[in-house]
């Protein structure tokens, strides 16, 4: 590339001592001199500084969070955590990311978006996502953000992402009040009171999640015509027995690994506190998806007595699967280096 595409203007001589100048920006010389340039120093560093906020502060979380615990422990319950257990919820954590494709697929095609495209093109592209979220450093492009640069128009492609994650949490959101009816039918009150997460912070937690499963349904009533159709329930509903199907499996596949660590919880009450689990991790604070919710399930899961190294290890594994389901997206990207976009 030439000097003279550096600069949108013709480059015209000056004197000699100055060199090679642009007519329209006298301040820009060839030189690479430029002391009369608008000064941007501060901006330009906030822009380069803000995409490592999130791992940095993910980093600082975990050093906190493991200087608090028994890192001994931690280390050798990760170390001796049983196969079996973690194979199970490896393959429950495919199987849930891969209905979620499925999902995805059936919103982006009721918009319009890659009509004619496999299944296997849609699958590829999420666990691409899972790549961007997980395996490259710090995680500064969201895996959301990328799939939906995949499909034009950009705007039906946005919508589609965030319908499809909208779906993710209200599946999330019944799989926990089913599985709050079934620590009461099938646990009793009696193990609740043995806990040290307060009854009443109970009942209101459950009174929210059932609230939120309602929540699409009532939109219609307690919102605008015109945010309703930007949310068309109709689109939720495609995804729904999906979400709840994926999200019983990611439910599974978090036991499994609490169950590999040796944190022995039924099922139910782990189903029932995963929303809280999960959303923590919303929280802009976390490297490679390790952070937030590594200190959500320690303080979440503590409060039934467990132990926050076993919290702990339990969540890191779970991070874990998502981390070998980015390296497959990662060999599915370096299979296709052309970034596949298309405008279908």
């Amino acid at each position: 590339m030439g000097a003279g595409s550096i600069c949108c203007a013709r480059i015209v001589p000056r004197k000699a001592k100055d060199g090679w100048a642009c007519k329209d920006r006298p301040w820009f010389h060839a030189s690479g001199m430029a002391s009369n340039a608008p000064k941007k120093t501060g901006l330009m560093n906030l822009q380069t500084i803000k995409p490592w906020l999130k791992p940095l502060a993910g980093l600082a979380l975990l050093v906190g969070l493991f200087a608090s615990l028994d890192t001994e422990a931690l280390l050798h319950q990760l170390l001796s955590a049983h196969l079996g257990w973690f194979a199970l919820g490896l393959v429950a954590a495919i199987a849930a990311n891969l209905l979620c494709s499925v999902r995805w697929q059936r919103i982006g095609k009721a918009l319009h978006l890659g009509e004619t495209l496999p299944w296997l093109h849609w699958a590829r592209l999420y666990f691409q996502g899972i790549a961007v979220n997980s395996v490259l450093p710090g995680g500064i492009v969201g895996g959301d953000v990328w799939r939906a640069s995949q499909f034009k128009p950009l705007k039906a492609s946005g919508q589609a992402v965030f319908l499809e994650r909208l779906a993710g949490l209200w599946g999330l959101f019944c799989v926990s009040l089913a599985s709050a009816v079934a620590v009461v039918l099938l646990e009793g009150l009696e193990t609740a009171r043995s806990w040290t997460l307060p009854l009443q912070w109970s009942g209101f937690y459950t009174l929210g999640i059932a609230l939120a499963c309602l929540l699409p349904v009532l939109a219609p009533r307690l919102v605008s015509k015109a945010l309703h159709k930007a949310l068309p329930l109709s689109l939720l509903s495609k995804g729904l027995s999906l979400s709840v199907v994926s999200q019983a499996l990611t439910v599974l596949a978090f036991w499994a690994c609490l169950q590999a660590v040796g944190l022995e919880l039924s099922i139910w009450i782990v189903g029932w506190l995963a929303s809280l689990v999960f959303l923590s991790a919303l929280v802009p604070a976390s490297v490679g998806g390790f952070g937030a919710r590594e200190l959500g399930a320690a303080i979440i899961l503590g409060s039934l007595s467990a132990s926050p190294e076993s919290a702990t290890a339990g969540s890191l594994l779970f991070g874990i699967t998502a981390t070998l389901q980015g390296l497959l997206g990662l060999v599915f990207w370096l299979a296709d280096r052309s970034g596949p976009n298309t405008s279908h």
